[in-house]
């Protein structure tokens, strides 16, 4: 009795402290079918990328000047001024000395930076730097939608969305079902999950992104009217404030959107719903429980950038290690440039990453001009490295959606009240084939003598012919 007494009294820190659950991301992000998964949509998505790249004209690509200001540069410091970056373009895109870049590296090159500040605001814990930051990212895409719509329109429904709505869906599932009943679902289960719900996953995003572009259409074609003369000059400003509310539209979607969309792909995952049920769920969870969801994501941002600098110091030093080991033979022979050799061939190849941190944890492989079979072997290095940057890469994804499952189930539990073990799960029961024994029947309930169902019940039989 007194240990019962002490059980009852005994609450757990998530009960006082929810967002103390965040903390199990971690180890979630860090499961090897997740990273598997996430490894493998950056590697599809880079790919898709650069063959993008690859084939879009010239012409159209990004344009970036002599000393090496690219055009999503002028954008974002012009503070998103469409006609100053277009007539930037057109006068140093004259210019023999600019050149230009893929549309996808501009945005690869831009992501790495945007990662590096947003580490460094998170860890020097400064929430200004933080908004920076995601707005200098957000910046760029709408960047992408304005002034390359085409390949931006290609990329988002060709590469991006069909990636994320299969393995990022895949990875949610895997998450959810771990997180909520600690089973291990088998990687080709999560990849059915998110096959079933294939168009789900891929039109939740996009539906608050048509609630923008049709109130943005609506004002733009309200701005006609403006353009007439005489009578639009005041028939516009008498009724701008429908512009006003359509602003105000467009403000509260993309608000609601950059806290929700974590939140979607999640709400499949549990619920087992649809692309209305995701929106409905995350913009009401984050309209009812708005400075809940700050704290959450707040909390999964700062432990995430710590579990993420950690990962990569720790690829860091295996790879210093790598280098050490292997180069203390391997520079005895010489690598071959043009008809001349360099010394020490590993570190002519690939230099290692520094442990002062004044290199990439990667290292560096352009800095030396090696040919010939020593070129073979530097892409072949190079193929290996980029895998682990891959893998590093992939646990960040991994934790954003481990993360965002665990704060999706933390707030259905604040605006619902529904356990965080409650978790949609596929009946995969099968009637038994004909060469399996069926289930034997369950056991005759027992009775109490002298009830009537204890008595035994006799048949009619049948005659016998003759008889």
């Amino acid at each position: 009795m007194p240990d019962e007494n002490a059980d009852s009294r005994r609450i757990s820190c998530s009960d006082l402290l929810p967002f103390t659950s965040i903390f199990r991301g971690f180890k979630l992000a860090t499961d090897l079918r997740k990273l598997a998964l996430a490894t493998a949509a950056v590697l599809l998505i880079y790919l898709g990328g650069r063959v993008l790249d690859g084939i879009w004209p010239n012409g159209s690509s990004v344009v970036v000047s002599e000393d090496g200001v690219s055009e999503l540069k002028v954008f974002l410091d012009s503070g998103l001024s469409c006609a100053e970056t277009s007539k930037w373009i057109k006068d140093v895109g004259k210019k023999k000395s600019s050149k230009r870049i893929g549309v996808f590296d501009t945005l690869l090159n831009q992501s790495r930076t945007v990662a590096l500040q947003l580490n460094e605001a998170t860890l020097g814990f400064s929430p200004g730097g933080v908004i920076r930051t995601v707005i200098q990212g957000a910046g760029a895409k709408v960047w992408l939608a304005v002034m390359h719509p085409v390949y931006a329109l290609i990329y988002l429904l060709g590469v991006w969305l069909p990636v994320w709505a299969f393995f990022g869906a895949a990875i949610c599932r895997i998450a959810a079902m771990q997180a909520a009943r600690d089973e291990r679902l088998p990687i080709a289960d999560a990849l059915a999950f998110a096959r079933s719900k294939f168009w789900s996953f891929v039109s939740a995003p996009l539906l608050p992104i048509g609630v923008i572009i049709i109130v943005g259409l609506l004002l733009f074609l309200g701005g006609f009217v403006g353009a007439i003369p005489g009578v639009g000059t005041f028939l516009t400003p008498l009724f701008f404030f429908l512009a006003i509310l359509g602003g105000f539209v467009i403000a509260i979607v993309s608000i609601a959107l950059a806290l929700g969309a974590p939140l979607m792909y999640p709400t499949i995952a549990v619920e087992g719903s649809d692309a209305f049920d995701a929106l409905s769920r995350s913009f009401s969870y984050v309209g009812e429980r708005i400075w809940r969801t700050l704290l959450y994501f707040a909390v999964a941002l700062v432990y995430g950038t710590v579990c993420f600098v950690f990962v990569k110091l720790l690829a860091r030093i295996a790879l210093f290690a790598s280098h050490f080991f292997v180069g203390l033979s391997m520079n005895i022979g010489s690598a071959t440039s043009g008809k001349t050799e360099i010394a020490h061939k590993l570190d002519a190849m690939w230099q290692a990453p520094a442990l002062d941190f004044s290199t990439p944890f990667y290292g560096v492989f352009d800095h030396s001009v090696v040919t010939g079979w020593s070129a073979f072997g530097r892409f072949l290095l190079m193929l290996w490295v980029y895998g682990v940057f891959a893998v590093v890469a992939g646990f960040l994804i991994s934790y954003f959606h481990s993360a965002s499952t665990l704060v999706y189930f933390l707030l259905r539990r604040d605006v619902d009240a529904t356990d965080m073990e409650e978790v949609f799960v596929e009946d995969h029961d099968q009637p038994p084939s004909a060469g399996q024994p069926a289930e034997p029947p369950p056991p005759a309930p027992a009775t109490s003598p002298g009830s009537l169902a204890s008595l035994p019940v006799v048949g009619q039989t049948q005659p016998h012919d003759g008889h």
